[in-house]
Formats: C-alpha cells, structure tokens, sequence
C-alpha cells in the first residue's frame, strides 16, 4: 500500500507500531501481523500507558487470546493476516464511540449471507445502528458455532449454552424488509443489556439446581454459585467477590452454603449490574461526611447509614431504584467477608515470618560455631521482631470475624465495588515503566529541580515578608550599649532615620541564602529520619529524631554562614556614619574566605540545636495534634494547609526562642565591635563577656522578635509553596490532569468536592486522547461485548481462530 507523502502524527504513531510487531512477508514485499503478532502487539500495550486508564478499568479477567475475534474480524478479505491498511481501518473504529459494538457487528457481518462486503463509514452522521442489519438465522448459527468450536465440556454436557433457537421473545426485534429476517445493531444492543443476561442466569440455574423437597423450592449450593457467577460475570466483576460469597450467617441470609435459592442469586445479579452505582452513592456519602474523617479508610459506615443515605440524601437528586433488604445484607456479607479473608491472611502471614526467622536461627545454630554474644544479639533482634509481630496481630485492626461486620469502612466497599483498587502491585509497577522508557526518564530531575525552583520562590516571599522583624532582632542583639528599649523602640527608630529601604538592608544575601538553606535543611533530615527509620515496625525514635535534625543543622551552616554574616553586616550598618557603610560585594572581598566563615563555630551553636528541636517539634505536632501518620492506616496520610502552617508556626516557636542565646553569641561574633567596645575571640570568650558586661537577660535579646519572624516565616513559606503548586503544576495542562487524576476511589475522594465530575465518561474519554490510542483498554472492552454475547467468547484461542477461519474460506469458495 502506498503511503501518502503527508501524515498525521497519529499515522505515524500507527505505523511505528505496527513496524515495531509486524513481520515482513518476503512473498508478499509488505509487512505483516499475524495472529500470534497481533495479540502481542494488543496484550503489551498495557505498559505503554497512562495510570488513569490502567487502574481505572478491571482488566485481570481478560484472557489474552480472546483478543484473536479482533484479529478476526479486522481481517478484510479473510486474508489469514493484517496489513497496514486493516491496521489503519483497526485505529479509524477505535477513534468511534461506540467502537466495542462497531468490531462486533463486523465480526457477525463476516458469516452473513446478505453482506456485500462493502466498506460502512461508521463515522456518518446520520448513520443510525437500525440501518445495520444481519441475517437472523446466519446471526444464530455464527453463535452456535462459538459454542460448538470452543472446547468446553462441562458447559456442554450440562445444556449450560443458550440455544438461540428455543428463545421465545427474540422474534420480538426482528424484522422482514425483504424476504429474509433480519435482526439489527441497535436490537443486538439492547439484547444484550436486558434479556439475554436474565436468559443465562436462568438456564445455569435451572440446569444446575436440585429439588428440595423439604422447601418444595429448587436451589444450588455455593459452589455451583461460584461457578455459575464466574462463568457470567469474571471479565467484570473481581475475583475477590466471588472468594467473599458465604452464606453461613442465617440471621442476615435465609440460605446456606448448600441450599441456595432463586432470589439469592437474582439479588447477585442485580447487585453486580449496580456495583457502579453502589460506588457514586459511597464516593457520595463520603463527600458529604469527611469532615469528620481523615480518610475512607477510617470513615465507617453501617446498614442503617447506607440506607437511610439513600432515601434522604442521595435521593433527593437521583431517581435510582431502591434495594431491597435482602440486597443490602447480601452487599454488607460480601465486604464483610472480603475483610475477614484479608484479615486471617495477614495474620496467617505475619506468624509465616516468625516461624520462617525461628527455623534460620535456629539453622544458623547448628551450622555454625556458637558466639554467646553474637547467638545474644540475634536472640534479642528476634524477640524485638516476635513482639512487634505479636502486637500487631493483637492489634485493633484484627478483629474478630463476627465484629468485622459493625466496623466496615468506606474504602472497604470501594475495594468490592471497583474491582480496581490498587489491590495489584505489579499493575503499579507497570504504570511506572513507562516513565522509565520514554522521555519521562527524566521527570525525577525535573522534579528536583521543580520543587528546588518553588521552594526558592517561596523561601524568598516568606523571607521577604519577615525580614523588617529579622533586622530588628539584629540589630537588638547587637547592640551592647543600650541605643533601643525594645524591639517597637527599634523599628520606630530605624523606620524614622532610614526609611522603608532601612528596615530591607541586607535583604539580597538573605534571599540568595534561602533556597539552599531550606534545601539542604529539609534534604538531609528526611534522608537521616529514613536512614534511622526501623524498618520492621516503620518508626523512629525521640533521639534519632532529634539527631536527624541535628545533621539538617549542621549541614546547612557550610553554605549559609558566609551568607549570613554579609546579611548581618550590611542590617547594622544603619547603626554606622554613612561614609563607613560598604556593599555586598565590598564586604565580601573586604572578609575573605576566612572572614566569610567567621562564627561559623557559633552558627553551628545555633542551627544544629535549632533544627534539633525544630524538625522533631513539627512532626510530633502533626501526629498527635493532627493525627497525621502515613504508616499507620487508622491515622490520616494527608494534611489540609492550615494545619501544615499552624504545624510549622507552632514548631518554630520552642526552636526560635531556645536557642536565641545562640543567637546572640553568633550574631556578636560576626558583628564587627565598636570603638571602645570588647572585641570577643571566640564562644566562650563571648559568652563570658557579656555575662560579666551585661546581664543573663542580654542572652535574651531579640528573642521576641527572633519568634515572631520564625513562626511566621515557616508559615508564610508554605502558603506560598502550596499556592505555586496549584498554579504551576508541573506537567503542563494536559499531563497534569492525567497527574492528578485518582487512581483510585479512595484517592478521588481526597481531591476535592469536584471530585465526582472526574467519573464522568467524557470527561474520562477527553483524558485518554490526549495520550495515543490505548489499545489494551479498548480490546479489553471490546472483548467483553463479545463475552457478554456468549461467554464462549472467553476461551476463544488459535483453535478457535482457525475453525472459523476455515469457515469463512468455505463460504468465500460458495
């Protein structure tokens, strides 16, 4: 096929893909995807795509092969092979929006008698789905051969497959035109949402059911249900519901696991055909009750909350249909199961691991030579281990079976009712790849280099805004000979002697310093909290606290001395004649190197113990007052912006004030002395001087003033930071939407009060174009129409294939 001279971007993507699985036909002089080439180009695209798509959608169910009916019926001309021309035709019906019926429509007008074979352009406007007709009877036989090509013995010696012949209300959406009957799209359609699912949990049900002669009812037990439930519905529903079926409790469920009613399974159906909106009406409630929850992880809700939500809340803007009692009990069962299984196997789990550490020491012991204090050592880490273990298991969170049900949480339900979850760790991992093997390599860097960026803006508004207060506590500190009663007797006085521009002297330095101290600062404490993190029971303790705050301090005072004296040079130069007074840059070569770090000792005097109290202070802050602890899942994971500022506000003020003597002896140290005045040589001279000059209180000097600019700083900084992250977001318009999409119920609920707009399809749609086309989500729906058909579909092979194949081939020779 000749390719036009000018493509679009997107055929390009399209041809690259195709190329990149397509084998070259040397008879042919073309490239070629065959069968087994095709499903892999569909089954590998999961990876290339954004984790909206990928964790919104419940794809585990679908077996790979069943994509071979794609295959099949993109094949024009019954070639036995797609080219590049069935490729572009494959994307062209994609880009439809109702793509998944289009594929089977021209998977059935392959075996139709009356079909002429010419090219429908789907994309008309006036194109209407009752125009697209099939023969009826050449629509029933296709059907049939699925049934009869597919290799499933159980189903077929039970009469489980429908016989689409013996179905009384079909004749309802034929129709005659010509002298054949016909059955149309649209009443495919509408078979297919209404009467055929009914039709196939009736006949497994009455093929499967015994009489129960004590009742005078039939009924099936659990495990016909299990199967039955998996047959219909596995490509849609999570596996993890059907393991969660138990019907042990007769106070809720008038049926045991071996005598199963009608009713029971009809109120299965109907609950799994309104799981999504089961999961808008949970998203609903939580929207309106999370004030008082950190998290659907911790928001309860019980059967009385769900119903009475529904009949005056949810209802007073949706007309739903209600669910009965039975339902609701059926509903709660299910996720009350669910928890108990996942209960059991962490506990199961955790007493694996004891067991596994006891027989490697115990291993250890017999291989090799005894060391009392090494076999000590050992002994006591195993028993920090057994204990954390222990307390775990008798932990809350484990409850008994029978308590489960009265401590249900919203993200319990969300786990049921979008199959979704996040529950899968490799499918994570797959979301990531992608970064990993595209231009988005790079995005760690850019990160970096995003939060250094934000973080230097803020650092330099938070700065900016309490500097006035940081010239006075300077110029307080200096001051050996009282010229200011306080600190209002200052700013009165330097605002009236050297203006507005009097009260920002110094201000440049300080705002080169600011981003990399704050980076420095806040980098190495989170690398030391992780460093000396445990990381078994995911805590840290008070004095490596203190000490990862401690190296934070440190660290920061390399490259923020030389800054910091400059700054306070240049703050009580006012105090100077004006013919004395120097720039920047004058100071800086006047210093030196050397000069530059002068009282350095003293600085670190001051940072180290400051960040040592500070960094501890803030994240106990955040936990106990906030119930802030992302490793504890009972506490919340997020904070609102208040609290972080209330939070670093309130940290500052201990840090600030108690280690204002430090301050004092720093800013003493780097202040050149007056005539007349002692000239300190060091800390303890220093200290010691103005003990003896002075007074204690002179320790002291400034710190009301050294308070009111810390707390408000730490507050100002983060406003802006979070204020520059909402309005630059960092991936652009288009990323950053896919970014900040949830990919979960339970992180959309902590988006906003918008959240529900995000669940809307089109919304969801406009999302997934602007990425190229996924192929792996939309074969995984089109798959499903065809299994929602007859579920014969799902075993659908290169056996398969090929019988229809040869199918098509007989009646290309007729």
């Amino acid at each position: 096929m000749e390719l036009p001279n000018s493509i679009s971007e997107s055929k390009k993507q399209q041809i690259e893909i195709f190329r990149k699985y397509a084998k070259y036909d040397e008879d042919r002089k073309q490239h070629i995807l065959d069968y087994d080439s095709f499903i892999k180009l569909i089954s590998s695209s999961t990876k290339l795509y954004n984790k909206f798509t990928d964790h919104h959608y419940n794809y585990h169910q679908i077996p790979h092969q069943t994509f071979g009916v794609i295959f099949l019926a993109m094949d024009e001309k019954n070639k036995g092979y797609m080219t590049i021309s069935d490729w572009f035709q494959f994307n062209n019906l994609l880009n439809n929006r109702n793509y998944n019926y289009i594929i089977l429509y021209e998977f059935f007008r392959k075996f139709d008698s009356n079909s002429t074979n010419k090219a429908i352009n789907y994309n008309h406007k006036f194109l209407s789905f009752d125009e697209l007709l099939l023969n009826f009877e050449d629509f029933k036989a296709t059907i049939h051969k699925a049934q009869e090509f597919v290799s499933n013995d159980f189903l077929k010696s039970n009469g489980l497959n429908i016989d689409w012949n013996k179905l009384s209300w079909l004749s309802l959406y034929t129709s005659s035109p010509l002298k054949d009957v016909f059955i149309n799209l649209n009443s495919v359609i509408t078979i297919l949402q209404s009467d055929l699912a009914n039709e196939k949990l009736s006949n497994f049900f009455e093929k499967l059911s015994i009489w129960n002669s004590l009742n005078n009812t039939r009924e099936i037990s659990k495990n016909q249900l299990i199967y039955v439930l998996e047959t219909l519905y596995s490509h849609k529903i999570s596996n993890q519901v059907f393991d969660s079926l138990n019907f042990s409790n007769e106070k809720l469920i008038k049926s045991t696991n071996n005598s199963i009613n009608f009713t029971v399974v009809k109120d299965l159906h109907y609950l799994f055909n309104n799981f999504d909106l089961i999961n808008q009406i949970l998203l609903k409630y939580y929207q309106i009750y999370r004030v008082n929850s950190p998290g659907p992880t911790s928001l309860p809700i019980t059967k009385s909350d769900f119903v009475s939500f529904i009949n005056f809340e949810y209802n007073k803007v949706n007309n739903i249909s209600q669910f009965s009692p039975a339902q609701i009990n059926l509903l709660f069962s299910i996720v009350a199961n669910y928890k108990s299984n996942l209960i059991d196997a962490k506990k199961k789990n955790m007493l694996n691991e004891i067991h596994q550490a006891a027989q490697k020491m115990a291993e250890q012991a017999a291989n090799e030579p005894s060391d009392p204090v090494e076999s000590s050592n050992k002994l006591a880490t195993f028993k920090q281990n057994y204990d954390h273990v222990t307390n775990e298991i008798n932990n809350a969170d484990y409850l008994d079976s029978g308590a489960v049900s009265s401590q249900l949480t919203i993200q319990d339900f969300l786990q049921i009712t979008n199959p979704n979850y996040l529950n899968d760790i490799v499918h994570e991992n797959e979301v990531a790849k992608p970064r990993i093997n595209s231009n988005y390599y790079f995005y760690p860097v850019f990160d970096s280099l995003y939060n250094f960026s934000l973080g230097s803006v803020a650092g330099a508004i938070g700065a900016t805004i309490v500097y006035p207060i940081d010239l006075i506590k300077t110029r307080m500190q200096a001051q050996r000979v009282l010229i200011y009663k306080n600190s209002l007797d200052c700013f009165v006085k330097v605002l009236s002697k050297e203006g507005i521009r009097g009260l920002y002297s110094g201000l440049g330095p300080q705002l080169i310093g600011v981003a990399p101290e704050k980076a420095i600062k806040l980098t190495v404490n989170d690398l030391a909290r992780s460093f000396f993190t445990d990381k078994i029971s995911k805590k840290i303790s008070w004095p490596l606290e203190v000490l990862s705050g401690a190296c934070a301090g440190a660290c920061q005072v390399v490259f923020t001395n030389p800054l910091e004296i400059v700054k306070i040079r240049l703050q009580v130069q006012g105090d100077y004649n004006v013919a004395d007074r120097l720039s920047a840059g004058k100071l800086i070569r006047q210093l030196g190197l050397p000069g530059l770090y002068r009282g350095a000792s003293a600085c670190l005097l001051r940072d180290v113990p400051f960040s040592a109290i500070y960094f501890p202070t803030y994240a106990h802050i955040k936990k106990d007052i906030f119930n802030y602890d992302p490793s504890n899942k009972r506490c919340r994971n997020k904070l609102k912006t208040w609290e972080l500022l209330v939070s670093g506000g309130l940290a500052g003020m201990p840090a600030a004030f108690l280690t204002t003597p430090c301050d004092v002896i720093k800013t003493r140290l780097q202040v050149d002395a007056k005539q007349g005045e002692t000239q300190y040589k060091g800390i303890f001279h220093a200290f010691k001087t103005i003990l003896r000059e002075e007074s204690p209180r002179s320790f002291f000097k400034g710190g009301a003033a050294r308070v009111l600019r810390s707390s408000p700083q730490f507050g100002f900084t983060l406003a802006a930071y979070e204020i520059f992250q909402s309005v630059f977001p960092l991936h652009g318009s288009g990323l950053s939407n896919i970014e900040t999409t949830p990919s979960s119920p339970a992180n959309l609920t902590k988006i906003g009060k918008n959240t529900t707009k995000i669940l809307n399809d089109s919304v969801a749609e406009d999302m997934k174009k602007r990425y190229y086309l996924n192929y792996y989500y939309k074969s995984c729906q089109i798959s499903k129409t065809f299994i929602d058909l007859d579920y014969n579909f799902k075993d659908f092979n290169f056996d398969v294939y090929k019988k229809f194949y040869e199918e098509l081939k007989k009646k290309g020779d007729n």
